[in-house]
């Protein structure tokens, strides 16, 4: 377990693969059927996109995160159980669920390779949907800055703070405005 000084200088937590995890929904990963099925149309969907005339592999992954993501979050996006300390210190700010694993850049940067190589392989797809479905809550400013910055917190000067570090009463707006009804763990962290 990391302290608070190594938490507020390194990237975020990484957690351990969701097929690993047990979620308090009554089931665990990998994903159920249904959502696979939907995860597997929606890759096809984007390199069919990718390959179509005056497109991108941006475009196309827009698909997914425009279109797709939000309607799926509930049921695939998770907390970490960080928070940046500037939305701890205005949890009724203008907040985001920051992806820390580079989801947008990481799908295009795939489709992009499968597109180029002619490869069709959706267990890739949802393998990185699994590592990049995973969330901070930061404020929207950080988020625009760690998107300057790669992904680097430390460079976009950012400090995660655990969530049990985080007073009830902030967790529970934090709760209220981020997590309750938009990631698939919300329920772990209720209360």
């Amino acid at each position: 377990m990391l302290n608070n000084d190594e938490i507020s200088t390194n990237a975020p937590l990484l957690l351990p693969p969701l097929k690993k995890l047990f979620i308090n929904q009554g089931f665990l990963m990998p994903y159920p059927q249904e959502i696979r099925e939907k995860l597997v149309q929606i890759y096809e969907d984007m390199i069919w996109l990718a390959n179509r005339p005056h497109n991108s592999p941006a475009r196309a992954r827009s698909w997914y995160t425009s279109t797709w993501s939000p309607a799926l979050s509930s049921s695939i996006r998770i907390f970490s159980g960080n928070v940046s300390s500037a939305a701890i210190r205005n949890p009724d700010g203008r907040l985001c669920l920051e992806h820390y694993n580079r989801l947008a850049a990481s799908i295009t940067q795939l489709i992009q390779k499968h597109t180029a190589n002619n490869i069709e392989d959706h267990d890739t797809f949802l393998e990185l949907i699994e590592e990049c479905e995973r969330v901070n809550i930061t404020t929207d400013e950080e988020n625009h800055t760690i998107q300057t910055n790669k992904g680097d917190y430390k460079a976009s000067g950012i400090i995660l703070i655990s969530w049990e570090n985080i007073s009830h009463d902030i967790r529970s707006i934090l709760f209220r405005n981020c997590l309750r009804g938009r990631v698939v763990n919300s329920k772990d962290y209720e209360g």
